[in-house]
């Protein structure tokens, strides 16, 4: 950054700009007169975050970044350029600055200091109508940024749930699809013989009444695994038999016996 000595050529630029073309030469002069004339070199940073703001800023040259770091990720606002008025302005409480402004090339700015905003109002009460106008801007144009900002963020978190949703079921189809390629290509000769069925609907059927008709002769089997019943025969020899079971049964006595 390099202070400049001041050009009567900064009257000119001043009322060249939409801001101040209503303004009298005479409090555009006041203005050039209290104010530092400086240049800041491409790169250079105009502002940063924690830097106390005492000084408004007139952009008459040149252009500079505004990046805003939030949660760790550093956004870009915007680029402004020649005309543009930034810092501390009339009535503002702006305290500190909370963004960074690099410039982009050689940009040429005029500084007030915010002491002689009181000396202003007496000098044209125009000029400093002016620059309050600019301040309401600015928090309109802020707020607006930031809303869509906050738009911005929770469209990317519905579009991260949305993508994993569609990712899980897209996985598991790809993996299906895997497993059946390698098992169609372990056993060719049986996917033919599948592929190559042709079947009628009759048919069909009367597999499916097959199939059901052995499942449901199975569930009411006497099997003790199905109902619990004892399932024990004697045979006359007086063993006691199941399928997988035999056991010595004690002798029943004669009704001829004493």
């Amino acid at each position: 950054m390099k202070t400049l000595p001041k050009t009567p050529e900064l009257l000119s630029t001043l009322q060249s700009f939409d801001t101040f073309q209503d303004i009298s030469p005479e409090a555009l002069q006041w203005m050039i007169d209290q104010s530092d004339y400086k240049l800041y070199e491409a790169g250079e940073k105009l502002f940063y975050p924690g830097q106390s703001v005492d000084r408004m800023q007139v952009i008459l040259q040149g252009r500079y970044v505004v990046r805003w770091e939030q949660k760790g990720e550093t956004r870009e606002l915007g680029v402004w350029e020649a005309g543009y008025i930034t810092g501390v302005l009339p009535f503002s409480r702006m305290k500190e600055a909370r963004a960074i402004g690099q410039a982009l090339e050689p940009t040429y700015t005029l500084e007030l200091h915010k002491e002689h905003f009181v000396e202003m109002v007496n000098v044209s009460y125009e000029l400093t109508q002016a620059l309050v106008a600019v301040m309401s801007d600015r928090v309109r144009d802020f707020t607006t940024m930031q809303f869509q900002n906050e738009k911005l963020m929770a469209l990317g978190k519905l579009s991260a749930g949305l993508a994993h949703e569609l990712n899980n079921p897209a996985s598991a189809m790809v993996r299906n699809a895997e497993e059946l390629y390698k098992k169609v290509h372990a056993s060719p000769e049986k996917f033919k013989s599948v592929i190559t069925m042709r079947i009628t609907p009759e048919q069909t059927d009367q597999v499916n009444s097959i199939l059901f008709s052995r499942i449901e002769q199975v569930k009411t089997s006497t099997s003790p695994f199905w109902n619990g019943r004892s399932a024990w025969t004697t045979s006359p020899t007086g063993w006691r038999t199941t399928a997988s079971k035999t056991e010595k049964t004690s002798p029943r006595p004669s009704s001829t016996s004493a």
